[in-house]
């Protein structure tokens, strides 16, 4: 409930760990030792100019792409439309692939936040790929519990189902798919990256506005992901709520499902005390930057324990093979080693990917906005989910189950029907949570 995922070493199931992403685990005579066998470094920043660091960019994705094109069985793509899909597609198309296969999903009208149908569809005629779109419609009150299932443990990332919709439809026609998944990461795609930059700002006025007006300020700005400018105002809301923390720990706020004292008023018998491996992490990362920082954390947070886990359950269901050419280490550690300011350059995000996109693809690839890849499940909430929300957070079932304070998950409730904040990925973490609860503990 703190990040929406369950962060390794932990699980939900006592004595039960998980291997820490890029770590080994050894057993010798009934001895057991894990170890770290790779991990990324911030420190070695390359002395390249952005004309030379283009074209090892460009040497670096082009063997990686050819590398996960090797296959035999049919391959094809996921396409959004956007920088990172857009990126896959246009190098396999270097390395000669007879008519790539591509597909995507869309949403249909009400959810433009959500559908990038148009986007990917007009690319995928640009470069003559046989593409394959869907419009989804689910029943989504009696998929959300197969999925959860099929992750094995609860998760407040809406993708998951997008992911599972899109490799239904192109399992009927390949075997293989290469996914964009970790372009954000390493390329500085999210929005949140450029907090770095407006602390250069806002660390130079005076620390009452930033202690005390910016979180007055920030309970009464409207949230809400389904129209753009609520969606930027949400964006706000958080910034302003946790700008007076320390640069680490408000990154960790801002990512976070809920926040330290709201999940102390949720849990019955408070916090734990297991501590934060996340920013454990982080303080033996050898980088000095925040922006550097705020990247390794994802690095080793959300991307693997969410991005990665659900592209690959949600792939595997289908039996469908799902491979990311953007997590080559030989790429990630060269995007590690390049300054800061090449990947984001004042507001601009993605800048170094972004100069080499303008060599490769159409200009509207670069000027379209930001998408996040997930379902519209805000809107679901108020819609077709609302009867299984109000069943699974009713008070008669949590004070059953002994676990939550049913007042602060009937107020979350409220309050998001209400479009007075945008507690989408709170209820998606409570919904999950319930139906594995009830998988695995009933």
């Amino acid at each position: 409930f703190r990040y929406g995922f369950v962060p390794a070493p932990h699980t939900l199931f006592r004595g039960i760990h998980k291997l820490p992403p890029g770590h080994m685990m050894r057993i010798r005579d009934r001895e057991v030792s894990i170890s770290a066998y790779w991990d990324v470094s911030f420190s070695d920043k390359h002395a390249l100019n952005e004309g030379d660091a283009l074209d090892a960019l460009d040497e670096l994705l082009d063997s990686a792409v050819g590398m996960q094109m090797v296959a035999d069985v049919p391959l094809g793509a996921f396409l959004s439309g956007g920088l990172d899909s857009s990126g896959i597609v246009d190098l396999m198309s270097r390395h000669g692939a007879d008519e790539i296969k591509t597909y995507s999903i869309g949403f249909g009208s009400g959810y433009g936040m959500h559908d990038e149908s148009e986007e990917a569809a007009r690319f995928a005629q640009d470069y003559r790929t046989d593409h394959h779109a869907i419009l989804a419609s689910p029943d989504i009150a009696d998929l959300i519990p197969k999925l959860v299932a099929s992750l094995d443990e609860p998760l407040a990332d809406s993708s998951f189902m997008v992911t599972y919709l899109v490799s239904e439809l192109a399992a009927r026609t390949v075997k293989v798919i290469l996914s964009g998944v970790g372009g954000d990461e390493i390329f500085g795609g999210y929005r949140r990256y450029l907090f770095a930059s407006l602390d250069t700002y806002m660390m130079h006025t005076p620390r009452f506005l930033r202690r005390d007006v910016a979180p007055w300020v920030a309970k009464r700005l409207p949230a809400d992901r389904g129209s753009k400018l609520l969606n930027t105002l949400r964006l706000a809301k958080r910034y302003l709520e946790h700008l007076g923390n320390d640069p680490m720990a408000r990154y960790a706020d801002y990512v976070a499902v809920l926040g330290e004292d709201l999940l102390s008023e949720l849990l019955v018998e408070g916090e734990s005390n297991v501590g934060d491996p996340l920013l454990a992490a982080v303080d033996r990362c050898d980088a000095v930057d925040t922006l550097d920082k705020v990247m390794y954390f994802d690095l080793k947070g959300s991307l693997p324990e969410q991005l990665l886990m659900l592209t690959d359950k949600m792939t595997m269901l289908q039996s469908l093979e799902a491979r990311v050419p953007y997590l080559d280490h030989r790429v990630v550690e060269f995007m590690a080693r390049t300054p800061p300011s090449m990947r984001v350059k004042g507001f601009n995000l993605r800048h170094l990917q972004k100069q080499y996109m303008r060599r490769r693809v159409p200009g509207y690839v670069l000027e379209r906005r930001k998408r996040g890849f997930g379902a519209p499940f805000g809107g679901w909430v108020r819609s077709d989910l609302a009867p299984l929300m109000h069943d699974y957070l009713s008070p008669e079932r949590l004070r059953r189950q002994g676990l939550f304070n049913p007042e602060i998950a009937t107020h979350a409730l409220e309050e998001h029907m209400a479009r007075r904040e945008d507690y989408s990925d709170f209820l998606l973490a409570n919904l999950s949570f319930q139906i594995w609860h009830d998988a695995y503990l009933n």
